[in-house]
Order: C-alpha cells, then structure tokens, then sequence
C-alpha cells in the first residue's frame, strides 16, 4: 500500500510527464514543414517531416501522437484514488482516468509509469472514444486504470 505522502509525489509526476507528452506530440503537428526529396540529415531528425512530393504539392501534417488530441485538465487525489481529467480535443469529451494508488507499492516513479502506460494504452485501443468499462457521470466520462 503506497504511503499518503508519496501520492502527491505521483501526481505531481505524472502532471509533468503527461505535459511533456502531450507538448511533444504537439509539436510534432505544429513544427510540421515538408522538406525536399532526400535523406534527413542529423537537424532534421529533431522533429517528424514529411517529404514534399515530386509534383510540388504539400502533403498534408503527419497525425499527432495519442498525446496530441489531449488537453489535461486536472491530476489530483482524492482518498487512494489518482484522478486525472483529460479533454479529447476531436470531440471536445471529458474523461476522467481513474487509478486506485493503494495498488502500488511505495515507488512514485513505477507508479506514475504504469498509469501513464495505462491511460496511453487506452488512447490507443481500438475501442477508444467510447472504450468499453466506462462509466458516464454527466458530463465526464470515467475509464479505471485497468481500461
């Protein structure tokens, strides 16, 4: 059973991964230019590209990361419980990814990293808006860690 004070340290950590996360899948459509036919060389691998085709038409920006379509909105605890809501930007719906920390152990790193794999997880499925143990509360739609 993870200790009351390490919970602040998860949530603390996971706000700032998921920022970075969501930042970085950001730029990736954001700092998105084409380039000229050719090789990347070493400034260019910074950042995804796409090649400019022969014709000279633009190819449309490569698609963002799951991280890319998401706007945290809150991280924060509640009793054993880590809630973080998060907006879907497609579809403007709120979630709210629910993960009980009295399952961990007292690392807040391995903690953070598992619900952080978990939630990425579920961005990517298959199923995802709409994924399947969820749970509709007004407005906010609430997926487990275990989603």
């Amino acid at each position: 059973m993870m200790k009351a004070a390490l919970m602040a340290e998860v949530a603390a950590g996971i706000t700032r991964d998921l920022r970075a996360l969501i930042a970085a899948d950001g730029d990736q459509v954001q700092g998105w230019e084409p380039i000229a036919e050719g090789p990347p060389d070493s400034d260019r691998v910074t950042r995804r590209r796409a090649y400019a085709p022969m014709d000279g038409s633009t190819p449309p920006p490569p698609p963002a990361g799951p991280w890319g379509s998401v706007a945290l909105l809150d991280v924060g605890t509640t009793g054993d419980l880590l809630v973080i809501t998060f907006r879907w930007s497609p579809t403007g719906q709120v979630f709210a990814h629910v993960s009980n920390l009295a399952e961990f152990l007292d690392d807040a790193r391995l903690a953070a990293g598992i619900i952080q794999y978990q939630l990425q997880r579920l961005l990517l499925s298959t199923r995802w808006p709409e994924p399947v143990p969820a749970l509709a509360v007004g407005t906010v739609t609430i997926v487990t860690g275990l989603a």
